[in-house]
């Protein structure tokens, strides 16, 4: 899990002090913003969660250095998709995620769509800082487009 919200932040406090401790979970601090893209490939992380915007900002880095539609016409000739996705992914420092979250505002279904277009699932989930930042959590396999997930225990 790569750390980079303040640790002030209910998320950021959760998964990076309380679930290592719970879980046996392995964080890596991000030095800086300005390291953040070199941190996360570094760090390889199984377990990545972010906000729509951050979500939003890698893909247009991707449309940066390939158009959508170039993108798109890869993706469809099969060896060739796999080869596109695996470096993408590989590139955005998320080919080991096994687990991509977002949550604080709904996903835009194309964001979503897009994603999982590369192979990675990304699943919503709602909390508050009142409940400590998590309520509600999809599980993998089990995420669709404006659904936050089954509500936790407790």
């Amino acid at each position: 899990y790569l750390s980079y919200l303040p640790i002030s932040h209910g998320m950021e406090r959760w998964v990076g002090e309380c679930l290592p401790f719970i879980t046996g979970l392995h964080v890596f601090y991000a030095e800086s913003l300005t390291t953040f893209v070199q941190d996360l490939n570094r760090c390889q992380p199984t377990l990545f969660l972010s906000v729509p915007r951050l979500w939003t900002k890698f893909q247009l880095g991707v449309f940066k250095k390939m158009p959508p539609e170039k993108l798109q016409k890869l993706l469809k000739i099969p060896f060739i998709s796999y080869l596109v996705k695996k470096k993408l992914l590989k590139a955005l420092g998320l080919n080991h995620v096994r687990y991509a979250g977002s949550g604080s505002a709904p996903l835009p279904p194309d964001l979503l769509a897009w994603y999982r277009s590369l192979g990675l699932e990304l699943l919503e989930g709602y909390g508050m800082t009142e409940n400590f930042n998590y309520s509600h959590m999809s599980q993998p396999g089990r995420g669709r487009v404006g659904y936050v997930g089954e509500p936790s225990e407790g």
